[in-house]
């Protein structure tokens, strides 16, 4: 029996077909251009595999069948379909056609076939697959693709697509950054439940090992309390009451299925009194505030957390920024250093406050920074009206900044 008649239409896509379900989000509402379709375009050109990386229900699927309308679909998440298809991987892999693996961490086994039919066969394009775990982290997925296979992040909606939704650019603030939340915000609260529920207590619970579910339902709630701090383990082992090794452990996992990301400190040779702590941000800070119960009463706190994940997902969309943070042993501190990735050594500095009144304070941090460092552009990002002059320090507000951010990539 030819492999495909053993897969019901719901496990299964010809070419040509769209899987409904998929795509109805974005095709049946309105579709939001993603970033990142010019790379993945290009990516599919010149490389027999490509794979789009991010969490669970940040549009990987509905983008990959909205550009390659004629490929064939294959969900390795369900358990039926993965059973079957490892029955006789070859027969699947042989497709002339694309062939899209959606969710291909789920099938670690179909790795090594995957990689000698790339090596029999590299013609561009061949297979494009989905991930919401970090692929390379697995030894022999990783082994397996490596020089084969280019990866491409998808997160939630960065802060130029939701502009191109023509809902308002500062909508990054005030809503969640999901597709599905973000086009139908009546729905948010129960969506961020839900989600919560699903993918993060569920799957990250499960790739974790967790064997307490509410040592790990406390871990979580104490982390998006910590949302935009510096990261200290023992003190968070300590509230949960678990080992610090045991927090590293699901901080990584957590890191690795996209929900959360470090921000390392920025420092050089010259610069040894400083702190070299990461911080720790949720990628879709509403997650956050659902955990904690609640947005924190410091809208300073909301800000920043709020605008250094919409820029971290950005920076993933686009590769051309590296982000950090800098904080000296004597308290003087800079939300956000940038450096381009593409334009040498352009770095930017910026501070972060909800104020709309200037004192001299608010430049402590960009004083320290800017006389170890110079950077190429100091800013204050806040909501000053009429900023007074000071040097060569820049003042913008939040969506004034990220506008000239995306135009300088």
């Amino acid at each position: 029996m030819a492999w495909q008649c053993k897969l019901s239409s719901s496990d299964f896509s010809a070419p040509g077909e769209v899987d409904q379900n998929a795509a109805a989000l974005h095709i049946g509402r309105m579709w939001v251009p993603r970033t990142i379709e010019a790379r993945v375009r290009q990516a599919v050109r010149h490389h027999p595999a490509v794979a789009i990386v991010g969490p669970r229900q940040s549009g990987k699927t509905s983008l990959l069948k909205r550009l390659f309308p004629g490929a064939r679909y294959v969900s390795l998440d369900d358990p039926g379909t993965q059973a079957i298809v490892l029955e006789d991987p070859n027969a699947l892999l042989a497709s002339k056609e694309p062939l899209i693996l959606d969710e291909a961490q789920a099938a670690p086994e179909i790795f090594p076939y995957l990689k000698a039919a790339i090596d029999q066969d590299r013609r561009p394009g061949r297979f494009l697959m989905t991930g919401s775990q970090n692929l390379l982290l697995s030894a022999s997925i990783g082994e397996s693709l490596a020089g084969r296979a280019v990866y491409v992040s998808l997160l939630p909606f960065d802060f130029r697509e939701i502009a191109s939704a023509g809902k308002g650019a500062e909508l990054w603030l005030r809503r969640a950054s999901y597709p599905e939340p973000f086009l139908n915000p009546a729905a948010e609260e129960s969506w961020l439940s839900g989600y919560l529920q699903t993918y993060v207590q569920r799957d990250v619970r499960q790739v974790a090992q967790v064997s307490d579910l509410r040592d790990f339902s406390r871990f979580l709630r104490v982390l998006a309390l910590r949302n935009g701090q510096m990261l200290n383990m023992a003190e968070i082992a300590n509230d949960v009451s678990v080992a610090p090794n045991t927090v590293k452990r699901w901080i990584s996992v957590l890191e690795a299925s996209y929900q959360v990301f470090l921000l390392e400190p920025f420092f050089s040779n010259q610069t040894k009194r400083i702190i070299k702590t990461p911080k720790l941000y949720f990628v879709e800070p509403s997650l956050a505030w659902k955990l904690a119960g609640g947005r924190p009463r410091d809208q300073g706190l909301v800000l920043e957390a709020t605008l250094v994940a919409a820029i971290h997902r950005w920076a993933a969309h686009t590769e051309a920024w590296r982000m950090f943070y800098f904080r000296t042993k004597e308290g003087a501190e800079v939300d956000l250093v940038l450096e381009a990735t593409r334009k040498g050594t352009t770095r930017i500095a910026a501070e972060i406050k909800h104020t709309s009144t200037f004192t001299p304070a608010l430049l402590r941090g960009l004083k320290a920074f800017s006389r170890l460092h110079e950077p190429a552009r100091s800013v204050l990002i806040s909501n000053i009206g009429r900023p007074p002059p000071v040097g060569h320090t820049h003042f913008q507000s939040p969506a004034a900044f990220l506008e000239w951010l995306s135009e300088e990539r």
